[in-house]
């Protein structure tokens, strides 16, 4: 059996038996939502169309009636094809139009960008940065990787 932790050829630099300090850790914490499209979340129902089976006659199917008048919340879609087999009604809706829970989708609006000392054991130093923004941690971020990679040329990948 392999050791898992044993470092391979590619990985030699690796070296996970070092101490939580010898490690720097980024992170970002979201604080804010708004609200999103399908489109916006890559929703799969507007990217490949939904089938929905409800009882014909029911209150169910006639809440999918005000779905698609607009009048449930304000989004109008459109099924393509309607199919009742027995009691059962089967509403085909096709791909680039709104879910029926469009009204719920979510994107971060803003987030805590941060970076600390330490990795998943812990953070020794107590060291937390908070960034001012996204374009302040990735900064942070690439200069750190550009050290990483300086010390790797300067000290050997292994």
């Amino acid at each position: 059996m392999r050791d898992l932790y044993a470092p391979t050829a590619a990985a030699s630099w690796w070296n996970p038996g070092l101490p939580a300090q010898s490690f720097r850790s980024f992170g970002m914490t979201v604080t804010a939502y708004t609200r999103a499209t399908c489109e916006d979340v890559d929703c799969s129902h507007w990217r490949n169309g939904w089938l929905c089976s409800v009882e014909a006659g029911s209150a169910d199917e006639r809440l999918i009636a005000q779905a698609c008048d607009g009048s449930a919340d304000g989004i109008r879609r459109q099924w393509a094809s309607r199919e009742q087999q027995g009691t059962s009604a089967a509403y085909w809706f096709p791909p680039g139009q709104p879910c029926f829970r469009a009204s719920t989708h979510r994107i971060p609006e803003q987030g805590r960008f941060y970076h600390r000392d330490g990795d998943r054991r812990g953070n020794p130093s107590g060291l937390i940065v908070t960034h001012s923004g996204p374009e302040s941690w990735r900064d942070e971020l690439g200069e750190h990787q550009l050290r990483l990679a300086g010390q790797r040329e300067r000290y050997g990948a292994g």
